[in-house]
């Protein structure tokens, strides 16, 4: 894939040393935001050690193999040049071994995989807004949202969930049924959640439509839903400002 070779070339760039400032930046940022890429990337770094370490302990033993061979039927200066030729050849052989050997052996990822580099919880926007704008005779409410928000952050997604539905129950606040939704991928119901944030996508809700979209996307993923996933992580793409842009291309590339 083109996103791939230019990951690989890259890689190779600031392994050996030769990026610029405006690659180094783009390293940097795929390193912070792509798993996939990270992975590729100590990957093809602990290759290149292996290669560098079989291929100086394979030309040291043919130099010395041929220096025995060729010591007394070739004049000094042209045995050299011989040797030379003949060892620039070999490492050549080698490197493009190795990088054939890297392209067959480098499969796409399955949607599984996209989904498990890419999933993360989206931390809680919701609570301090409602301490806020809390409606009167809401006071219970707002109380089992905090429950609902303490069990979340602290990853028990099961009772999370329960105080999200009650919650919603008495409130009818849509807001919070992206967080159900979000818990419900947790528990391995994402058909259910993709189902909610469908919905909220055209909804009018305090979460950004991008998050709403990258998130549906990713419950697709979970789904293998790739042409319905594709479609929503092209919206994130297309939405204003940076949310996830980088991570919404390189999985439309791999999908």
């Amino acid at each position: 894939m083109e996103s791939n070779d230019k990951h690989i070339n890259l890689i190779d760039k600031i392994i050996r040393q030769e990026a610029n400032a405006a690659e180094k930046n783009a390293f940097d940022q795929l390193m912070k935001e792509d798993a996939s890429f990270k992975k590729q990337y100590h990957f093809q770094k602990d290759l290149e050690a292996v290669s560098k370490s079989q291929e100086q302990h394979f030309l040291k033993k043919q130099l010395q193999n041929l220096e025995a061979k060729q010591a007394i039927e070739i004049p000094t200066e042209a045995k050299k040049r011989s040797i030379v030729f003949y060892l620039t050849r070999m490492a050549a052989a080698i490197a493009l071994l190795a990088a054939a050997w890297f392209v067959f052996n480098t499969k796409a990822p399955s949607s599984e995989q996209l989904f498990a580099d890419n999933f993360t919880a989206h931390p809680n926007e919701l609570t301090k807004v409602e301490r806020g704008t809390t409606q009167s005779g809401a006071t219970a409410s707002v109380s089992i949202l905090d429950k609902a928000f303490n069990a979340y952050q602290k990853g028990d997604y099961k009772i999370a969930l329960q105080n999200f539905e009650e919650y919603y129950s008495a409130s009818k606040d849509e807001n919070v049924l992206f967080y159900k939704a979000i818990s419900l991928i947790q528990l391995d119901q994402s058909k259910e959640a993709s189902t909610i944030l469908e919905k909220l996508a055209s909804s009018n809700i305090k979460i950004e439509a991008s998050v709403v979209q990258w998130y549906l996307g990713l419950s697709y993923l979970k789904n293998n839903k790739l042409p319905a996933a594709k479609q929503a992580f092209q919206k994130v793409l297309d939405a204003p400002g940076q949310f996830r842009k980088t991570s919404a291309k390189n999985i439309l590339e791999e999908i």
